[in-house]
Order: C-alpha cells, then structure tokens, then sequence
C-alpha cells in the first residue's frame, strides 16, 4: 500500500510539472520578426547597408554661341576655367572637322605691290637721315603681333592646317604704310586672312626714315 502511495504521488507531480509547463509562455524569438533587408544580431535587426547605385547624367546637344573679338559669347561675360555649367543645360558637341582639300594647302600670295616706284614729296624729301633697323620695326609690330595672330586663328578655325604665312609690307619715308601683301595656304585667304591683315598693318606708324622700305615677317603654322 506504501508503495502505490509513493508512485501516485510521484506520478502527481510530474503531472503538475508537465501542466505548468505547457501553461508558461513560450519566449518570442527576436529574429522572426525581421523582415527583408535586415538581419539579426544580438536578437536586433539591423538594416544591412547596399551601396548607392550611380546615376548617370545624359548628355544632350546645345547650340555653339556665336563668339565676339575676344571669344566670349556676344553680350555675355566669359565663364571662368573650371566653373560648373548650368544645371539642365545640355553640353556643346565637339566642333565638326574640316576637310582640307589638296589646293587648300596650297601657297598663295595676294595683296599689294610692293616694288612700286616710290613718289617723292619734295616738302618731305629731307625728312630724316637715318635708315630703319629691324629694332625700329619690331618696336611698333611686336606689339601687334598679338592681333596678326588672332587673324591667323579666325582664318584658320578648326582646320588642321600646317604652313607658313608671310606678311610683307612698304613703309614710306613718312612712317605709313602704304602697301601690304600676304602670302599663306588658300584655305586661309579664302577665309578672310588677307582683309584682316591689311586694316592692322596699314594702321601703323613707324618712325620717319631717309628712304621707304619693305619688310617680312613670316609665320609658322603648328
């Protein structure tokens, strides 16, 4: 009778045990509640880190504006070198390339003649006893030389044109000038070299002289 008393209650408690267990709450697992994106560390979800993907920016086509003397855009100011473009503007395309035909190339010589005889005023006949040096003429043309250049560059534009340009001139006793011939490749001359150069050289003045002279200066196109 002891025996079955002992085992009854032995059987009671493990039956009051296993009761209480499946009463007692279960614990929530953390980690279930994570969802997509994210991952569990310490029972916390963190969001997992993706690198930004790049956004590429399109290019789009903008007219190239018409540029004044000192190649600015007319009735605006010049942008500075490394500023940023406007926003939402579209990009130049790059400048077409120009096709050079042989006779393009070609040397030609146009403008005055320069082995005129020369008419002498007699009221100015004794004007100066000296005759120019080259260091009289550089004086006054070096300075200019600057604008004889941009006169090259208008001519030439985007053309890949090598050569020479040779521009000759007659200076009178008197200081003027009063002749001017060029000589350069075709593509040039027909893209108003000669014009350009002849207004800025006949408005020299050189120092007064005992006879008239010729003088060159010639260019080399890189």
């Amino acid at each position: 009778m002891r025996g079955f008393l002992l085992g009854f209650l032995l059987c009671a408690l493990l039956a009051a045990g296993a009761y209480h267990q499946f009463l007692r709450p279960q614990p929530v697992d953390p980690c279930r509640v994570c969802s997509t994106g994210t991952r569990c560390v310490a029972e916390l979800c963190i969001a997992q880190a993706v690198p930004p993907q790049p956004v590429v920016k399109k290019r789009g086509y903008r007219p190239r504006p018409s540029t004044g003397p000192q190649g600015s855009a007319a009735g605006t100011q010049p942008q500075p070198s490394g500023a940023a473009s406007d926003p939402g503007v579209p990009e130049a395309p790059p400048a077409p390339t120009v096709v050079l035909r042989p006779e393009d190339r070609r040397q030609q010589s146009a403008g005055d003649k320069l082995n005129t005889t020369e008419v002498i005023n007699m009221e100015e006949a004794h004007l100066s006893d000296r005759e120019l040096s080259q260091d009289d003429f550089d004086a006054v043309f070096r300075p200019r030389q600057g604008e004889l250049l941009g006169c090259i560059d208008d001519a030439r534009g985007e053309a890949q044109l090598e050569g020479q340009v040779a521009v000759a001139f007659r200076v009178q006793r008197t200081g003027k000038v009063s002749g001017v011939r060029v000589e350069a490749p075709a593509y040039l001359m027909d893209h108003g070299l000669l014009a350009c150069a002849r207004k800025l050289v006949m408005s020299l003045s050189f120092p007064v002289s005992n006879r008239s002279q010729v003088v060159t200066y010639p260019f080399q196109l890189r």
